[in-house]
């Protein structure tokens, strides 16, 4: 185990040396730098350069690339071009917004999807199965922006019944629980649009997983012995159904993370996703560099928690050497 686990922190420090360096080429390959913010007819050329000086751009590209390696060593992320402040400040404020919406979002789609997959399972081959997984398979293919886009013209809109954007009304709050309630308005939608493929994947594999379990020998010796049906479906067949499920936490989160980059900028959300969205746009390098790193971060350690987490919820699973 312990083998294993330093294995994997190796070739976890050697993923996010090699994306970080591919993500800093590219953002100089791309034409343009943060100094064409400045760029204005009125403003003499000797100003832009002095600018560009200050900035660093005016160095090769190889003596940038090894500035920026030893301040992100010492965990110096740099200074925003646009925001003008610390990123490490612009990084603190929005990634509890983030955490908020996709915790939120792996709870509501486990739970719906689970509970969906479990139904379906039941119900195999009759028209409610068919109904749901159609219905989830249509919304699969739908592109995310443009559902969050019909769903903020028929909700916030038409009906008026909940807010478009932000994660709270600009007001003063007379309680606790006003508030409460004003910031899970905001965060229905966002959450509904973010989980629906999440929850069509994770209604699949409880679906089929269950089925496939509900023929194994031990189920159906359970049956043969006289057990109630309650006890062998959800004391026997859903344990281990759900076992796997574990795994996907770390297949989820770049999807997750990725799906929240589009969510977050529609409603705008002031989480990571448009923070994202914003630097790539105004070339604000050290806050591209950093979110990339935050999000790169996150998926590995997301992956190596769900292998952990399998291990323990499983003691008959042990890491051989085949496991990379």
């Amino acid at each position: 185990m312990s083998r294993y686990i330093i294995k994997r922190l190796i070739t976890s420090i050697i993923i996010l040396w090699a994306v970080l360096s591919a993500t800093f080429l590219l953002m100089h390959l791309a034409p343009g730098d943060p100094s064409m913010l400045y760029l204005r007819p009125e403003i003499d050329a000797k100003v832009v350069a002095n600018i560009r000086s200050q900035m660093g751009f005016d160095m090769p590209v190889w003596q940038q690339y090894f500035i920026w390696i030893k301040n992100f060593v010492q965990g110096d992320f740099g200074f925003s071009f646009v925001q003008h402040q610390s990123v490490s400040r612009i990084l603190l404020d929005a990634i509890p917004n983030t955490l908020r919406l996709t915790i939120s979002v792996l709870v509501f789609q486990y739970i719906v999807g689970i509970l969906l997959g479990i139904l379906c399972a039941l119900k195999q081959k009759t028209k409610l199965d068919t109904i749901i997984n159609g219905s989830l398979l249509f919304l699969y293919a739908m592109p995310g922006f443009w559902i969050a886009l019909i769903a903020i013209l028929i909700f916030s809109s038409y009906l008026g019944w909940l807010p478009s954007s932000q994660m709270n009304s600009i007001q003063e709050f007379n309680n606790i629980w006003t508030y409460t309630w004003d910031s899970i308005r905001h965060l229905v939608l966002p959450t509904l649009i973010l989980s629906i493929p999440f929850i069509s994947y994770t209604m699949r594999f409880v679906r089929d997983k269950f089925i496939d379990i509900m023929q194994d020998s031990y189920i159906v010796t359970a049956k043969a012995f006289g057990f109630k049906k309650n006890m062998i479906l959800f004391k026997y067949a859903l344990k281990n159904a759900l076992l796997p499920l574990i795994t996907l936490v770390g297949l989820y989160l770049p999807f997750l993370l990725g799906g929240a980059v589009i969510t977050e900028f529609v409603f705008a959300w002031p989480g990571m996703g448009r923070i994202t969205v914003n630097a790539i746009y105004t070339h604000d390098y050290p806050l591209i560099l950093a979110a990339n790193f935050i999000a790169t971060f996150a998926v590995i350690s997301g992956n190596f928690v769900s292998d952990i987490l399998y291990y323990v919820a499983d003691p008959r699973i042990r890491f051989g050497k085949n496991i990379a």
